[in-house]
Parts: structure tokens; C-alpha cells; sequence
């Protein structure tokens, strides 16, 4: 049978075309970037803990510190990229941006009814002729780590992606947003992918799942190739299979240990072959994080084998900027397979109050026992979210 495959690419041109690789049809749709202030460290840290409030341990707002003590403080700095989508709702379809995340499963957009909205698009559920089951009844609510928060009912109705289609599925109406949300004028919702089991506005199957069963797609599968910042191209995202033109050799697959989160499991951290763990530690594969987020002491391990790297009180963990033709190897061990990436993979934006010959880490250190692989690390990997086989698979991207 000829399989479908939906793809979704970042680009900046707002541009349409079809490719084909063998039997199976790609469709990429340009994403818009948003642009705005970047998240500092300590921000960073907060946000994605505060995300995974219900797995953290101990978190408290020294997490950054090298002895697990002090206080740090940074300001916003510089610019942080955010990747915004196109999908329609309802019947004709209405227009929305929205944030793909594997590190929620809600799929929300703002409400006709919602006063607190700004200037967002709002779903009006008179206007699609396949709405059905307003339930108002069944009231819901999210928080995120920036202190954000979203209200609202649930409904059901067609989600289109492109010229694909999920219908019946549920959203989440939103009729309260706070402030943050508010003046975010570059994105109206999330489009969360992680299982349904954690979903807040009850949803049953996924959006990818609805495709698979009701015969839009082969495989409930969703991939993301998240360019690297020198790269003209910003990403790729693509429902039903991956895209090998985007990755080298062969898939390594990771099973997921808990079915709620993209979770794995992350036996070992390596620096030049030098082991930094004892024991395993959870982690989260997320797309809606920036950095990679580790426990305190094998973020410290790794930093002390860079040659350069400095912790200060302040901003946390820098690095020298020039770290090109750095032998310094990092490895991630998962699965049984080794993930490895260079010093230069790591580095973010420079640090423009203290040496302008260091950059932030995009390796940071929480009070947790749990790691998040953010695009820091899926920027080294071409990433495969396996919904039937609970999987993710790792191959290195091009």
C-alpha cells in the first residue's frame, strides 16, 4: 500500500511543495520563526523543572550552584527561537499557529468566548459545520514553567494539517490565558505529542493516532529534524514515518519505560570514554525544551572535562566560544546505544556581561533525578516518536 507521509518544514520563505522519496509522499509546509528574547540559564532550569514539577526532587532555585548552594539571578539576553505551525480546525478549516511539543499531549487553541486573548485567532464553533460536543462541563486547566496558565472547555471537531485530516478529535478550548500568553503574538496554541495518558483536557488518542486509525496515515509516527544554527533551513517535522534525506545510517531505537512523557531511560553519561553514573536516571525526550537539562552532579562532571569551562555564581556553566576543533567527546548512553557529540554542540548564545570570549552552556544542572533531552541534543539527532511500538528512535542528523 502506499504509505502517507506529512511534512511539516521549518523555512523562512512562506512556500509550498511536494516531494517524493520512493513510494512515499511528503508534503512540507513552511514553518514561521518566532523571535524573541532568549531564555537565560537560570530561566531555562525553572521553566523546564516547574514543567516536570510531579517528577522533580528537591528542586529548589540553587539547582545551578556547584555545591547545590546560592542564589542565581540572570536577566534575558539575546534571542530565542520558537518554531510556529500552521493547522486548521474545523469545517472550512480555521486558521491557527501553534508550537509543537513532545513534552505535552493537550492540543489548544484560544476560544470565541475567551476576553482575555489579545490578539490571537479564536475558534468560532458556529462557524465549522463538523463541531460537535461542546462540553462545558468538562473544564480543564494547564500550567507551565514560566508561571503561564491557560483555562478552558473541551470540543470536537477536524484537525487539518495541510491537505491531512484528524476528524472527531478533541481540543481544548481556551477561554482564559494569562498575561505571558496574552502578548505572545507569534503563536496562538500547542500542538502537544506526547501520549494521551498525561493529557490535561482529556484527550483519548493523540492527533497522530487519529490519523493512523482512521487511515490518513500508515504509522503512528511523528519525526523532527531540528536544523543547527548555522543551517539556513530551521527544521523539519513529518507525520507518518521519518525522512531519510535528513539523517545518516541506520535508526537506533530507545524503548520508552513509561508511557505518559517521551520517557527513556539514560544508563550513562560518558566524557572521553570516562563513565560519569552509577545508576540509570529517567529521561525526557522534549522538543518544547532548549537545553538539556541533567542532574546537578553530571552536569558538573561534564563541565570538568572541558577544557575552559567555568561555573560562575552568576550565570552558570560557560564555555569558551571557540571550541570548533575541541576533542572533547559527550556521550549519552540509551538503549545500549551511544549518542556522542562534540563541545561546539553545545554551545549557545556568548555572554555579553562577563568574558565576550565565553558562550552559555546548553548543558544546565537541576535538583532532579530526572534528565531533559531538549534541542540541544535533538539538534545533533534526527529524532523518531514511535507511538504503536513505544519507541524513539536516534539517527545522526545531516
Amino acid at each position: 500500500m502506499k504509505s502517507n507521509l506529512l511534512s511539516i518544514t521549518c523555512a523562512v520563505l512562506w512556500l509550498q511543495n511536494y516531494v517524493t522519496f520512493g513510494e512515499a509522499r511528503m508534503t512540507h509546509i513552511p514553518l514561521a520563526r518566532n523571535n524573541g528574547k532568549v531564555k537565560n540559564t537560570d530561566v531555562h532550569v525553572q521553566n523546564t523543572v516547574a514543567k516536570y514539577t510531579h517528577l522533580r526532587s528537591g528542586f529548589v532555585k540553587s539547582a545551578l550552584s556547584v555545591d547545590g548552594s546560592g542564589t542565581i539571578n540572570l536577566k534575558s539576553v539575546n534571542i530565542d527561537v520558537e518554531y510556529v505551525g500552521t493547522i486548521g480546525i474545523g469545517t472550512p478549516p480555521q486558521i491557527f499557529q501553534v508550537n509543537f511539543d513532545t513534552g505535552s499531549s493537550d492540543l489548544w487553541v484560544p476560544y470565541s468566548e475567551c476576553t482575555s486573548c489579545g490578539t490571537h485567532n479564536l475558534f468560532n464553533a458556529n462557524s465549522s459545520s463538523t463541531f460537535n460536543s461542546l462540553n462545558t462541563s468538562s473544564e480543564w486547566t494547564i500550567g507551565y514553567g514560566d508561571g503561564s496558565r491557560v483555562f478552558g472547555v473541551t470540543g470536537r471537531d477536524v484537525i487539518s494539517i495541510d491537505n491531512f485530516h484528524a476528524v472527531n478529535q478533541t481540543i481544548g478550548l481556551v477561554i482564559t490565558e494569562s498575561v505571558s500568553f496574552e502578548k505572545n503574538t507569534d503563536a496562538d496554541g500547542i500542538f502537544g505529542l506526547a501520549f494521551p495518558s498525561i493529557s490535561n483536557s482529556k484527550q483519548v488518542t493523540s492527533v497522530t493516532q487519529s490519523m493512523q486509525r482512521q487511515g490518513v496515515i500508515n504509522q503512528a509516527i511523528v519525526s523532527f529534524w531540528i536544523a543547527r544554527t548555522e543551517d539556513p533551513e530551521i527544521g523539519e517535522i513529518t507525520f507518518g514515518g521519518s525522512n531519510p534525506a535528513r539523517y545518516e545510517g541506520e535508526l537506533k531505537y530507545v524503548p520508552v519505560t513509561t508511557q505518559g512523557y517521551w520517557q527513556v531511560s539514560l544508563s550513562n553519561v560518558l566524557v572521553n570514554g570516562q563513565p560519569l553514573m552509577s545508576t540509570p536516571v529517567a529521561a525526557i525526550v522534549d522538543t518544547g525544551t532548549t537545553e538539556i537539562i541533567i542532574p546537578v552532579d553530571l552536569c558538573n562532571g561534564i563541565h570538568k572535562g572541558i577544557r575552559g569551562a567555568i561555573f560562575d555564581n552568576l550565570y552558570g556553566w560557560l564555555i569558551p566560544c571557540d571550541k570548533k576543533d575541541d576533542s572533547t567527546n559527550i556521550q549519552f548512553n540509551m538503549g545500549g546505544h551511544d549518542f556522542g557529540f562534540s563541545v561546539s554542540n553545545i554551545l549557545r548564545e556568548k555572554n555579553p556581561d562577563s568574558n565576550s570570549t565565553l558562550c552559555y552552556s546548553g548543558i544546565s544542572g537541576a535538583n532532579m533525578n530526572v534528565a531533559i533531552l531538549g534541542d540541544i541534543f535533538l539538534k545533533n539527532y534526527y529524532s523518531v516518536f514511535d507511538y504503536d511500538n513505544a519507541r524513539v528512535g536516534f539517527a545522526l542528523s545531516k
